[in-house]
């Protein structure tokens, strides 16, 4: 997701560019049915076997029009966002921007949207609690980040990788290590508005997204990281490059980080002997810089397992979490027993969504599962403790209680509270 142009405005209203997405929609489209076809998902619902050419113009009347119908919002409401749909439309045609848009038209409750992220924002707040001092949760969180508010980059990190905080920090010591001048920014106090934007509050979503924008601009950074991969489908399939025009570049941190894989060459310590494979999506680019970054990684030996990837962009939520849970199900599946008959020592993930859907898996299988920021910090000489996958794997509230003492008792967690609510934040996403 690369832009930079010289403007610095609030450009077009979201409401605006929604509109004119649709009339776009609406009188180029078709109703060929082809995206209906392609999608993955539908044999899992009860819409298989149904009429693509209807399915396609209830998605549309629902969208230009307003009037959801019941088949309608069970495929908007399924969608992966995985992208199939896209190379197959005859017109050409964004289809995965027309369903993100059609997710929004059908749930459109805008209060269920504020309840859905006031429950995700404790929950992200209460493992962010529990895996890291009040000190570097405020370092992390604070609008003005690390340091100096002018930054070359900013690594806008969204909300949810709080969960898995090990990752983020790693990410933050990796661009250290690189001498980069660089600002962090993220937290739920500066969301992307996907959330508010997915389940139809669009008002919402724009105030959000327009706050974190401002912030985005008060570093005047040349370049903007983005970690977050359902930030990054959001700012893409929202307009926010045609509504804002900003005047920075946008990227992927795996991105930026795969574009210097000769510099990381020089600052590795040490060797990494392992044999591991990468758990991978379609719909995104992220596994290709993923891949290219674990290839210059000393001594790891990459191997390529088959594995079902076209159900989304990631396991979490807001891609692979929204199909029906058996296809969650026949993808981890597939993807541990491939892993066994690959003799790997290592599963590693590309995003915390995926990481934080698969690491409790590791009970079972005779391999760790990491995130591939952990075997570069590895050989980097950077070592964090993945405390999110020693919560799931206990399983016990009292015990994780009792193995994040230091935490609870640093951040003035109330425990009898923690001891209600935890076993619900590590689920989610699961």
């Amino acid at each position: 997701m690369r832009q930079r142009t010289g403007g610095e405005n609030n450009g077009m209203k979201m409401q605006e560019h929604i509109r004119e997405r649709k009339k776009i929609f609406d009188e180029n489209c078709s109703r060929c049915g082809a995206c209906f076809t392609a999608c993955p998902v539908v044999p899992f619902t009860h819409l298989a076997g149904s009429e693509p050419q209807k399915m396609t113009r209830g998605v549309l009347d629902m969208l230009t029009n307003g009037a959801p119908g019941e088949e309608a919002v069970t495929w908007a409401t399924s969608c992966t966002l995985c992208g199939a749909c896209v190379p197959r439309c005859p017109e050409s045609l964004n289809v995965r921007e027309l369903f993100y848009l059609g997710r929004s038209a059908a749930e459109a409750d805008g209060e269920a949207a504020q309840d859905y992220f006031t429950s995700m924002s404790h929950g992200i707040r209460l493992l962010a609690h529990l895996q890291m001092t009040a000190m570097d949760f405020r370092r992390l969180t604070d609008p003005l980040g690390w340091g100096t508010n002018k930054s070359e980059i900013l690594l806008y990190y969204g909300c949810n990788v709080l969960r898995t905080p090990d990752i983020l920090l790693t990410a933050i010591d990796v661009l250290h290590r690189l001498g980069v001048n660089f600002a962090v920014l993220g937290g739920p106090a500066n969301c992307c508005g996907s959330v508010h934007f997915r389940l139809g509050d669009i008002k919402r979503a724009e105030k959000v997204e327009d706050l974190t924008y401002q912030r985005w601009l008060s570093f005047s950074p040349e370049r903007v990281l983005l970690w977050c991969p359902n930030c990054e489908m959001h700012f893409l399939e929202s307009g926010l490059r045609e509504r804002r025009q900003p005047p920075f570049v946008i990227e992927n941190f795996a991105e930026f980080l795969a574009g210097r894989v000769a510099q990381l060459n020089s600052l590795y310590v040490r060797t990494v002997r392992k044999r591991a494979a990468l758990h991978e999506h379609e719909g995104h680019q992220l596994e290709n810089h993923v891949r290219k970054i674990l290839l210059s990684v000393p001594g790891l030996e990459l191997v390529e397992i088959p594995q079902l990837k076209r159900y989304g962009y990631n396991c979490g939520k807001g891609s692979q979490g929204m199909a029906p849970a058996e296809v969650q199900a026949e993808v981890h599946e597939r993807l541990l027993e491939e892993a066994r008959a690959a003799g790997i020592d290592l599963l590693l993930t590309s995003n915390h969504a995926c990481q934080i859907s698969l690491c409790a898996y590791e009970a079972q299988q005779p391999f760790q599962i990491k995130n591939f920021l952990s075997v570069v910090g590895e050989a980097l000489g950077i070592e964090r403790a993945d405390l999110f996958k020693r919560y799931a794997l206990c399983g016990d509230a009292e015990k994780v209680v009792e193995t994040a003492a230091k935490f609870v008792r640093d951040n003035h967690l109330d425990t009898g509270r923690v001891k209600h609510d935890v076993a619900r934040a590590l689920a989610w996403g699961r």
